[in-house]
């Protein structure tokens, strides 16, 4: 089984589109110089020499060397043994906010770092509670499903910044929803949301969501992050130097402040817990007591042990297309020379 232990990087692969436009645009550029020169094939023949017809193949080569350094990047990885292993505990996803309000800095370094620390913490503590990750902001995803494999889970964890979603918001349902289907189906026990947020957006549906998901044998605790006093949201760029402090339509910096009325509510509506996540020992114990005291279940897991790292051969692969790209008109132009002579012989 692979997996990837830097998926952050696949975010990189926004470029492949992006360098195929330009590629595209280089062409159509080129081609409207010529036509407005004179007849596109001769000015071709005086200006430039012979057409290179091995272009657009050694920009789909370069496009591929770029496919696989992206993949050597996220650094794919390979189990050598499956083992299985006996365990007691409960199934627990953490749904955490990764929305741009998080990294708010009226708790340093900032709400989302504060988060991830505090989860690390927590899951250092947990002994055969089989754990799953979603992330959320304006929609949810699931970055990992249920296991006890928890260096995969703090894997998952680091890697979990703002941009990984690019629908910003706080749809707190939509992290219910996705947590509700990443649990086992058919089970009614054994099953805890833990829910990371400073609710600063808040939709309708997530007291409902919340309530059917209590229902159904889910019971949620809330994590509210963040200060009653509130914060500006610094920007940054893709270097993730700092840019401005986020602004209304007026021009006015925005102030994010954590809702802990509507987290309290969901709490309550999911049969559990709400926590502010104040001193992180103190929530952490306050957590990590409150999982250990539900019910819990006997179940066994296969699990591959002894990752090892493969991104050799994926920047391998990369490093041959990206020769091949180089040196694809040489070696176009030497088979051809070299077909002619034998030809004239």
């Amino acid at each position: 089984m692979m997996q990837f232990e830097k998926p952050a990087y696949f975010v990189l692969l926004w470029l492949i589109p992006i360098l195929w436009w330009v590629y595209f645009d280089f062409l159509r550029r080129q081609r409207l110089k010529l036509e407005a020169i004179g007849d596109k094939d001769l000015v071709e023949n005086l200006f430039i020499g012979k057409k290179d017809k091995t272009l657009f193949i050694r920009t789909i080569l370069f496009l591929l060397a770029l496919i696989f350094f992206i993949l050597g990047l996220a650094n794919p990885r390979m189990g050598k043994k499956e083992s299985t292993i006996a365990n007691t505990g409960v199934d627990v996803i953490i749904a955490l906010d990764i929305s741009k309000s998080m990294m708010a800095e009226d708790i340093k370094p900032n709400r989302l770092e504060r988060a991830k620390a505090l989860v690390s913490s927590i899951i250092d503590q947990f002994h055969g509670h089989r754990v799953g990750f979603v992330v959320f902001a304006g929609n949810a995803y699931l970055q990992m499903p249920l296991t006890v494999d928890y260096s995969a889970f703090n894997m998952y964890l680091e890697n979990a910044i703002p941009s990984l979603i690019q629908n910003q918001g706080t749809d707190i349902g939509a992290a219910i929803d996705v947590s509700e289907h990443a649990f086992v189906s058919g089970d009614k026990n054994f099953k805890t949301l833990l829910l990371i947020s400073d609710g600063e957006t808040f939709d309708k549906e997530a007291l409902k969501k919340a309530k059917a998901a209590f229902k159904n044998g889910t019971r949620i605790y809330t994590i509210g992050v963040g200060e009653t006093k509130g914060s500006t949201i610094p920007e940054y760029d893709d270097n993730n130097n700092f840019i401005e402090f986020k602004k209304d339509e007026n021009g006015k910096e925005v102030i994010s402040i954590i809702n802990e009325k509507k987290l309290k509510e969901i709490a309550k509506a999911g049969g559990g817990e709400y926590f502010h996540l104040t001193g992180r020992k103190n929530t952490k114990k306050a957590v990590v007591d409150a999982i250990d005291k539900q019910e819990k279940r006997k179940y066994k897991e296969k699990l591959f042990l002894d990752y090892v790292s493969k991104f050799q051969y994926f920047i391998g692969i990369g490093l041959f297309f990206l020769m091949l790209s180089f040196f694809g008109k040489s070696l176009n132009t030497y088979i051809l020379n070299r077909l002619k002579v034998k030809k004239e012989k």
